[in-house]
Formats: C-alpha cells, structure tokens, sequence
C-alpha cells in the first residue's frame, strides 16, 4: 500500500462505488438533524446485513454437511429391496427331443422381497482421510468467511475515510470561498472609493466562483461515497439515513508495533493464511484417500428375505431366507485409473502448499508496507499541523497588510492558496494516518480481534 491516502482509498472504494454513480448529484447536502454513524457502528452493520457475508455463511453450512456425509460412511447401512422377474426357459439347440419334452416351457413370476444390511470393516483407510479432508474443507470455509468478513471491514473502513475526506474537502472549499468573499467584498469597498482596481474585484470573484466549484464538486465526492457506504451496509435505498453524520475517530496510539511482533501476529492470526493451511491439509489427506485402490474393501454383509415363484402369496415357513457373511472386492487393475488418480491428487496437494507459501511471502510484504505507510502518515500529519498553524498566522497578517495598502493582490493570493493547501495537507495526513492504521490492522487480522471477530 502506498502512504498516500488518494492511492490507498482507489484500491478499494471503486469496488463498493460503481452502482452508487448514476444516482449521484452535484447539490450540496441538505442540513438535517446529525444522526451520529461511527466507523465502529458503520463496521459492525456492514458484518451483519451484508448478503455476501451470509453467501459465506451458507457455504459453510455446505462445508458442515459435507463433514457428516463423509462421517456417515462408518455406519452400517440398510436397505430394503423388492423384485418381480419374468422367466422363459428354451430348450438348448441339439438337446434331445426325449429329454427336451420333459422341461416345463411354461413361463413364470419370481418375486422377492429383502432387507439387507452392509458394514465396512476396512476400506483401505479411504473413510479416515475422506473425513479429514471434509474436515479440513470446513475449516477452510470458516476461515474464509472470516477472511471476507476481514476485507469487509477494511472496505468499510476505506469508504468512510473517502466520505471524510470528501466532507473534509468541502469544509475547506466552503472556508476558502467564504474568505474570498470577504475579500471580494472588501475589494468592491475599495474599487468604489478609488484605492482598487477592477481587475482585483475580478480576480476575488474568480477565486470565490473557483472555490464554489470546488465545493460542489467535493459535494459529489461526498454523495458517491455516502451511497457506497450504504451499499456496504446493505441499505436497500441506496443512501444513508437522512442527516446521518460521519465523526472522525480520535487519533490513535502512536505506538507502531515492531515488524517482527506484526508479523508474528499476522502468521497467527490471518484467517485467509489459516484457510491456506486446512486446503494444503485437506489435498494432503485427498492425496492419501487415493492410496486406498491399492486396498482390498471388506465388507459384513447380513440379508434375510422372502422369495417365491410363480405366486405373490409367501410363506414364512417355506420361503423365507437368511444369509450372513463377509465379502472383499480387491481390483488389480481399472486400466491406470488409480494410479493416475492419486498422481493428481498428490499434484493437487503440492499446488496447495505452494499457494500457502506465496500467501506467507504476500503477507509479510503487505505488513512491511502498512507499517512503513503508518510512520509516514503520523510524521506528515505532525508537520501539515505545524504547517497550517503558520499559514493561517501568516494569512491573517497579509490581509491586514492588504487592507492597509502595503500587500498587493498577488500576495494575498498566494498566502491564501497556501492556507487552503495546508489545511488540505493536515487533513489528508490526518485521514491518511486513520486509513494507515486500518490497513495495518486489517493485513495483520488484529481487525477482527478489535471488532470482536476471534
């Protein structure tokens, strides 16, 4: 992530914004009675009522379901079974006529009706590592959904800071158009009594017609991410609560942690790194289920049952069945289907674990980089602040000077551009240095722990 608050609100604010566009407009929001929404209240709606968290949590119930399926492979199982066969007899060719005439031809019904019961005592160890690797699936669909809930909340956390950068924006678009008609006016004072030239009553109602534009176009901003957010807390009309009013948090602890406790804490906690690791397990343990072709399949097999021929009506003394026993099926061969079952299976689980790795390696990178972006924005906040101070001093004294006649035009512009980009400066650091910490937060997973998530 760069240290830059622009840079880090595009990665994720256009995903959240693009159905919001075409509702926007450029008006200045109307004044309403403030309704407070923090980013704490915006985050833990958005975990609640977003639709996509609870695809996640369906998928997890699917992964649960697979874990009993899986399970319920130890069990004996028990079937019942009912037939109704036709049957012609025909007399070999060559048979002897003598010998033919004395088989009865006649057609006839069998009918039978079973109950059998099966168990399987051994399997070649297929029913273990089928239910390990169910159960590891499911532990990859609980750290999944975990890890969007993550996203989700550094998504929600990007969207606000861009609704408070943009409010913040028309705060100073509005104090700097406010002041250059002050000056506007002032000017006009003076043009009248001969001290002042047009071209400077021109110049102020440019800078206070520029600063306008500015202001509405820092409104748009400010309704694009108000409907982004709203989308984010799954609100159906598309906007935030009428007056809703966003707050900035107070500044954080300047305390940053080391690199080797954030990564420390990132290997423990990143639930996506966790899901990583249960798929690596769970091919591993697919790769071992493949290894049980090479097994004979045991099996008790118990069925008792009623058969008659030629009538339906059974007699329980004289046609009634009952067979106990064991029988194991062992393949020599399926045509190299086994061998290259378990080839693939093998490939898989390496592919897994290579994936693990990668995502280590990406983890420590996004760590290093937020880490560095959170020093970066608390030291730039710590100077646009000292920065703004002087600024404003400084404007206050030109426009005394430009009042009284000793500072031309060109001078109060150009301390009043200065004061306008300084307060911009402190607040872009200022969001900045609260987006930085999110980040840092949300690439570790210490987010989740913040917002009662582990």
């Amino acid at each position: 992530m760069k240290p830059y608050v622009f840079s880090l609100l595009l990665v994720a604010f256009p995903l959240a914004t693009s159905l919001a566009m075409d509702a926007v407009t450029t008006n200045v929001p109307a004044t309403a009675p403030a309704q407070t929404l923090t980013l704490d209240e915006a985050k833990a709606l958005a975990l609640r009522d977003h639709p996509s968290l609870e695809a996640m949590r369906q998928r997890v119930a699917a992964a649960a379901a697979t874990v009993r399926i899986a399970r319920s492979a130890y069990w004996p199982t028990l079937n019942a079974d009912a037939s109704a066969m036709r049957t012609q007899k025909h007399a070999y060719t060559g048979m002897p006529t003598a010998f033919a005439s004395q088989i009865d031809m006649t057609p006839y019904s069998t009918y039978g009706v079973d109950l059998i019961a099966g168990w399987v005592l051994f399997d070649g160890f297929r029913r273990d590592f089928d239910l390990l690797a169910a159960q590891q699936g499911e532990n990859a669909s609980r750290n999944a959904l975990t890890d969007a809930q993550r996203l989700m909340l550094q998504t929600v956390a990007a969207t606000y800071c861009h609704a408070l950068l943009a409010r913040e924006t028309m705060r100073i678009a509005q104090e700097d158009e406010d002041f250059s008609g002050t000056l506007l006016a002032d000017t006009r004072n003076r043009f009248t009594a001969g001290v002042a030239l047009q071209s400077e009553v021109l110049t102020f109602e440019n800078r206070r017609d520029q600063a306008e534009g500015q202001r509405v176009e820092a409104a748009k901003s400010w309704r694009v991410a108000h409907a982004a957010l709203a989308a984010l807390l799954a609100l159906p009309a598309g906007e935030l609560p009428q007056g809703a009013e966003l707050t900035l948090p107070a500044a954080a602890s300047t305390n940053t942690p080391s690199p080797e406790a954030a990564l420390a804490y990132a290997a423990a906690h990143r639930p996506d790194l966790q899901a990583a690791e249960a798929q690596a397990q769970a091919a591993d343990a697919q790769a071992h289920s493949a290894d049980a072709a090479w097994w004979p399949r045991v099996e008790a097999v118990a069925q008792s049952g009623l058969a008659r021929d030629r009538d339906l009506r059974f007699e329980a003394d004289h046609n009634q069945n009952l067979s106990i026993g064991v029988q194991a099926t062992w393949n020599f061969f399926g045509g190299g289907r086994d061998t290259a079952a378990r080839e693939a299976a093998e490939a898989g689980a390496h592919a897994a674990a290579g994936m693990k790795s990668a995502l280590a390696l990406q983890i420590a990178a996004e760590v290093q980089q937020n880490l560095a972006a959170l020093d970066a924005s608390r030291a730039q906040f710590a100077i646009q602040a000292r920065v703004l101070d002087r600024a404003r001093k400084i404007r206050d004294l030109v426009r005394q000077e430009y009042v009284g006649g000793t500072a031309g035009i060109t001078r109060m512009n150009e301390v009043q551009n200065e004061a306008v980009k300084a307060d911009a400066g402190l607040v872009i650091s200022r969001i900045d240095a609260l987006l930085s910490q999110e980040n840092l937060d949300a690439v570790t997973g210490r987010s989740l722990e913040r917002n009662g998530r582990e």
